[in-house]
Order: C-alpha cells, then structure tokens, then sequence
C-alpha cells in the first residue's frame, strides 16, 4: 500500500506592516495617555468625590510590585501615607495639576503602562491581579474592624454635627486648623509668609505629614483649590477616620506578607488577628479614638519599617527601601520620637553581612543611593522645622491622655523578650531561612531601644514634674503597639507545628480538616482578646470592649445631638468670616471656652500666635459670666482694636461692659 504525504499550508510569514511596538514604548505611550486623559476629566469636574479614594486604592493595589494582596499593601501604602505628603514641601505653581491630581493621574498611568507593556511583550495583563490566599483577608477584616469602630467619622455629614463630634476630643481644633491652612493656602505653615497681624502662623514649627495626607485627599474628593470652612470640616472628620483604616490595614498586610505567615497559615493567621485586634480595640484605640490619629499613623509607619527590613533579602530590591524610607520620612513628620526605633531596623537592613548582599550594578547604586538621598532630605525637613524646639518642653508638656494599662506593657515587653531567647537559642535550616530568621531575631534592637528611651524619658520626667506626662505616655503607648508587632513577628519565627504526616489518605485529609477549623476558630477568639465591641446581653454576653463602646457611644450622642455651643461657634464663624477675633463664651458645657477660641481660630483661618497669646487671657470664663468683664479689659489692655465674640446669651453683657469702658 502505497502513503502519500501531504503538506499542509505554508504558514505566511509575517507583514513587515504588521510590526508591534516594544513592550516598553507601548507601555510609555499608554501611561502618558492615560496620565493626561485623567488630568482632563480632574479638570473637568469628572472624577471627583469620595469615590476617588477608593479608586486611588484600587489602583495602587494593581500595581504589579508584588505577587500577593498583603505584600502590595505593604510595598504601596507607606509610599502613599508616608512619602506623598512631602509634595506640600514643594512649591506649586497653579499651572500644574493639584496634588490629588497628580498622584491618581500617576497611579492611572502606571498601570496602563504596565497593561499595555504586558500585552505587548505576550504576558498578558493577568498579572495585574494581585494573588489572593486565605491570609490575605485578615488585613481587609482588620480594616472592617477599624471602619466599625470609626463609623461616626466616616458618616458625618454636616458641619454642625463634624463640630459636636470633633469637639469631644481637644486635639481635633489644631490638627483641623493645620489641614484647613494646607487646603487654603497650598503649602506647609513653615513656608508661608507672616499673618496678616504681623506674628508666625501658629503651629509653624509641628510636623505636618498627617495633614498634607488629608490635604492630598481632600483634593481628590473636593478637586483643586479649598471649599468651604463646613465642607473641610466634614472632610476632616471622614478622612481622619480613613486614615486610621488604611493604617491599621498596612500594619496587618505588613505580617501578613511575611514569607513565615504565609507558609504557615493556619498558624499565621490567627497571630496576625490578633495583633490586628490590639490595634483597632486594644492600645490603638486609645490612640485614634483620643484625637491622636497623627500619632497613630506615624506607629503604623514604624511597624511598615521594620517589616520591611525583614522582608528585604537583597538591598538592590528597590521597591522595598522606597517603601521602607517613605515610611521612615512619614515618621519624622509625624511624631519624631518615634525615629528612636529606627536604628535597629537600619541594623536588620544590613543583615547578613555578606558581601554577595552588598554586590550591585552601578545602576542599582544609584538607584539605591538616590533613595536614601530624598529619605534624608525629607528627613532634615523634618527635623529644620522642629529645630526651634526646646527639648525641655517635650519633657514638660501636658496634654490630657487616657490612662495606659501597664499591666500589659509589662506582659508584651516580657512575651517578646522569651521568643527573643528561644530565637537567639537556634539555627536556621537553610540560607533563606538563616537571612530571614537573622534579621527577625535582631529585631530585638528595635525593642530594645523603645524601652530603654521610654524608661529614660519616664526617668526624666518624673525625677522633674513627679509624674509622667504626656509626651512619655505617647511613647509608652508606641511602644505597646510596637510590641505587639514584635510578638507576632516572633511568634512565627520560633513556633514549629508538627507537620505529622499520615500514611492514610482519609485520616490525613480529616485532620487538614481539623486544623483548618481550629485556625478559624483562633482567628475567632483573637478578635475577642482585647475586647469584642458586640453586647448580646440577652446570652449573657455583655461587651468585653467597654472602653471603645463607651467613647463610641459618646461621639454618636454628640453627632446626633448638636449643643447650642456648637451652634453658637459656627454662627460666630460664619458671621465673621476670615476676621481674628477672641470668641468668649460661658455657657460651659461640650465645648470649654479655650476649645471653642481654638475652633474660632481655626474655622476663620485666623489662628496666629497673637491670638493665641491673647486666649490665654480667657481662663477665668470658666468661672462663669461673672468674670466676662475681668477677661474683656484683659483683652483689651493687650490688644485695644481686638474684635470681641460672644455666644447670643452674653450679647446683652458683652455690650454693658464695652459701654462702660467708654
């Protein structure tokens, strides 16, 4: 039998005119179109409203700078908390885009770029798509929690209810003045010119990270230029809260990427709950909740740092040190002590010593070295900025704090220091293991230095005052949630689970079984540690997380029901917009008159320091109306052209007292 062999068709070879670009000049093109499509419709009104923060983050998280959920949040968030808000330090010329603007147009063109370099190189756009484990989701749960708890922020709406709810906590008024004169006047305090009487804007020398955060985010909801006094407001409230939310989120992302959690899942997840729980209802609620959310997201940023450095096997690996030095500049223009607990990290950073760690191109040195550069200089503005500061008076200062439990510092700094035994006490298996382990187990650097300053700063404070203040309780405080990080860190480098392998196919599959259950049951009870925020009083179950639901309750009492007190400020406000003036009240109730001079300020944009020298003169309105006379001559023997304000109850007083002055 004879087989004929046939041919098929010749495949065509390919059209000279059917060239495809390279995969990095198509990636350019796009990311230029996209970058300048989105600058168009900003500046049409389009993209606009809360949305676009949820957009932002979207996009970010698409970014294909790492292959899981948690590792992106953890490489993205502290170039987005920590290294964006130095675009306020830059002048701005009102031809270019506003902030917002530029860096959702930035975030829009980066991933185009990515798409469209992808598609052209035959990769697809799949990896666009962040991998998603069951770990993955402890970070998003911890951002629910968070969200839950600041429910009353992220749903004020109007100004009189952002006022009565802002008003419970005294930090609120300078913060929101700071954040009000970034979106009014376009840079930090330190950079504008005198006030219009002549004296430094107030807060000229406070570190202004947190604001220009809420300033960036302002923009994208609000578009350029400032609105008004009341929509600011609300904004500042939302955003606060939101804030906290992604910080709490970043700090759970941060262990939750660690190459220990997630080998050992059913392991890991439970830790990094926990830890999650103490940050959004153990010592971190006392933080955010207390009016100290710049605080709070400058310790989130501390943990970001020191994950990091554990993270980073190779010091070429780019991404990793601008997140880590973002977050190490977010720091220092947040709450600068807390820089004590970096040279620890820089310490990790280094480890292990090889010379194979330190071997680079000439390319990946000057990347590396421009990295460290803008660190240090967003680092020394910082520090020029508080460089009036007398040490003295951190030492010094007062403030109201909430109680701190020291019974658990003692427990966490304790914890941590047997797992740093254990740790000190064993091998590796093998290289990685030993890099990573290595930089883990000198983690106890970063402990270590927190507690021996915090026990310093105590020293201090209480050999001169005879008691500790606020500055030394904030540190304490840090160094709880610190701790916290540290414990589950360690947790994960020195707890071996027995793998127990089965020969039988059913009993190995019943008891996988077994384990999952349990590690969501332990997920389940590290919620629970530090308190749960549900009263089922009905099963006997009352609310373990008293403290949160009670400061919970408070602020939804003060948004539902506004005083006259607020009312009465924000008619002074909006009758005297724009004017300095010394705002006395005596109906004592939320708002003490202090406060309400500082939110007077702070609405009116006339917060200066001669007007705050001037409210030093309204201590005796605590006493009541019989002492309004006493301040007003006060007033005006300093300052005679000072204009005065009074709620509607003290018009009639207010004007007898003038009239007698003639």
């Amino acid at each position: 039998m004879t087989v004929t062999q046939t041919r098929g068709p010749e495949l065509a070879a390919p059209s000279p005119s059917r060239r495809t670009l390279p995969p990095t000049t198509a990636g350019a093109l796009a990311g230029i179109v996209v970058f300048a499509l989105v600058v168009l419709l900003r500046a049409a009104g389009v993209l606009n409203g809360l949305v676009m923060i949820a957009v932002l983050l979207a996009l970010v998280l698409l970014l294909p700078v790492g292959r899981t959920l948690s590792r992106r949040i953890l490489l993205t968030f502290p170039i987005l908390l920590g290294g964006v808000p130095m675009l306020w330090w830059v002048p701005w010329p009102n031809l270019l885009p506003d902030r917002g603007t530029l860096v959702l147009a930035i975030a829009a063109g980066a991933v185009a770029a990515a798409t469209a370099g992808g598609l052209a190189g035959g990769r697809g756009a799949g990896r666009l798509l962040p991998r998603i484990s069951p770990i993955d989701f402890i970070p998003l749960l911890a951002g629910v929690g968070a969200a839950s708890v600041q429910l009353n922020y992220l749903t004020v709406r109007g100004m009189d209810q952002a006022l009565s709810l802002l008003s419970t906590r005294w930090d609120h008024a300078s913060h929101f003045n700071m954040f009000y004169m970034l979106r009014t006047e376009g840079q930090v305090i330190p950079l504008l010119p005198p006030s219009p009487d002549g004296s430094q804007w107030s807060f000229n020398d406070y570190p202004q990270g947190f604001h220009s955060l809420l300033a960036t985010l302002s923009e994208l909801v609000h578009g350029d230029g400032p609105t008004t006094a009341a929509a600011e407001l609300v904004s500042y409230a939302n955003l606060s809260a939101v804030v906290v939310v992604l910080a709490v989120v970043m700090v759970a992302a941060g262990l939750c990427a660690l190459p220990r959690f997630r080998h050992n899942q059913l392991l890991g997840a439970p830790v990094a709950a926990l830890v999650a729980a103490g940050w959004v209802l153990g010592p971190g609620a006392s933080a955010f909740m207390h009016g100290f959310a710049n605080f709070f997201l400058a310790v989130s940023l501390t943990a970001a740092a020191v994950l990091l450095t554990v993270s980073m096997d190779r010091l070429t690996m780019a991404i990793p040190l601008a997140a880590a030095a973002s977050a190490v500049v977010g720091i220092a223009n947040n709450w600068m002590p807390l820089l004590l607990f970096i040279p620890g990290a820089l310490v990790m950073v280094c480890l292990p010593a090889s010379r194979s760690r330190w071997k680079m191109s000439t390319r990946s040195w000057t990347g590396t070295a421009l990295i460290l550069v803008a660190a240090v200089i967003g680092t020394a503005v910082a520090l020029y900025q508080v460089a009036s500061v007398e040490v003295t008076d951190v030492l010094t200062a007062g403030g109201g704090f909430p109680a701190v439990d020291f019974g658990l510092l003692w427990f966490l700094v304790l914890a941590c220091a047997v797992l740093y035994v254990l740790a000190f006490s064993r091998r590796g298996r093998d290289s990685t293991t030993r890099s990573a382990e290595l930089r883990a187990r000198w983690s106890v650097l970063v402990l270590a230095s927190g507690v021996l300053v915090a026990i310093g700063m105590s020293a201090l404070q209480i050999t001169d005052l005879g008691e500790l203040s606020y500055y030394a309780l904030k540190l304490i405080l840090a160094l709880q949630l610190m701790s916290l990080v540290l414990l589950g860190l360690m947790v994960m480098h020195v707890v071996r689970l027995p793998a127990a392998p089965l020969k039988r196919r059913s009993r190995r599959r019943t008891r996988g079984t077994a384990r999952v259950i349990a590690s969501a049951v332990s997920v389940l009870a590290a919620t629970q540690f530090f308190g749960s925020t549900v009263s089922l009083p009905e099963l006997g179950l009352p609310a373990a997380a008293t403290g949160v639901l009670e400061r919970t309750e408070q602020d939804q009492r003060a948004a539902a029901g506004v005083p006259n007190q607020i009312r009465s400020v924000i008619r002074a406000v909006e009758s005297n917009e724009g004017t300095p003036a010394m705002y006395l009240t005596t109906s004592l109730g939320q708002i003490d008159p202090i406060l309400a001079q500082q939110w007077y300020s702070g609405l009116t944009r006339t917060y200066t320091e001669k007007n705050w020298t001037l409210s030093w003169h309204l201590f005796p309105l605590y006493d009541g109306a019989d002492r309004l006379e006493e301040v007003v001559t006060a007033v005006l023997d300093e300052e005679p052209e000072a204009l005065l304000v009074v709620d509607q109850e003290n018009e009639a007083l207010l004007e007898q007292i003038l009239r007698d002055r003639e």
